[in-house]
């Protein structure tokens, strides 16, 4: 972009913009976020001449219950996404529906699941996202004792559930969003 083009996206002349890369003139917060605007660039390049912490959009994938497991998985269709701080695009989400887990993820929160981390001897008493018998769950992993357990405030109410032949663990739970 000129500097003539990014005078008039800003509304200075190009020589206030020509000063202003010279380092001769100092500016108010407010140019500078007209700036970044104009340069489709978050505020920190202008400020700090760097990138910003990377954030992608990560696409919400489908429900998951934190209950008993449930068919449901790819079921949302308007690729909602949520943003996130990686610079990684193989990351997915999911929305929790269920208590089992809200000392890990509050119902109705959105959990962010790493698929790389799947090995299962290497995620023992880490929450993940597995399938298993055509369901898909959000438990933690116990590796000694091959079961996916709840981790709830609610005493005794959910049960665990033995690893069967063929589950396949689909990430780790690295974090949640709640939206208010």
């Amino acid at each position: 972009m000129s500097q003539v083009e990014l005078a008039n996206k800003v509304g200075l002349s190009q020589a206030q913009i020509q000063r202003l890369e010279a380092g001769d003139r100092s500016l108010k917060i407010e140019t500078l976020e007209k700036i970044a605007a104009a340069l489709c660039v978050d505020l920190s390049e202008v400020i700090f001449k760097s990138q910003p912490f990377p954030y992608r959009h990560i696409p919400i994938r489908g429900f998951v219950n934190a209950g008993a497991p449930m068919v449901v998985f790819d079921d949302i269709t308007d690729y909602e996404t949520v943003a996130f701080d990686t610079d990684r695009g193989d990351f997915f989400a999911l929305k929790v529906q269920g208590e089992s887990m809200n000392r890990v993820a509050p119902n109705n929160s959105i959990i962010i699941v790493d698929p790389k981390e799947i090995e299962p001897e290497k995620l023992h008493r880490q929450p993940v996202v597995a399938f298993q018998d055509g369901e898909v769950l959000f438990k933690m992993w116990d590796q000694n004792a091959k079961t996916f357990r709840p981790n709830s405030s609610i005493e005794n109410e959910f049960d665990l559930i033995p690893a069967k032949y063929g589950m396949k663990i689909l990430g780790k739970v690295l974090a949640f969003i709640v939206r208010l």
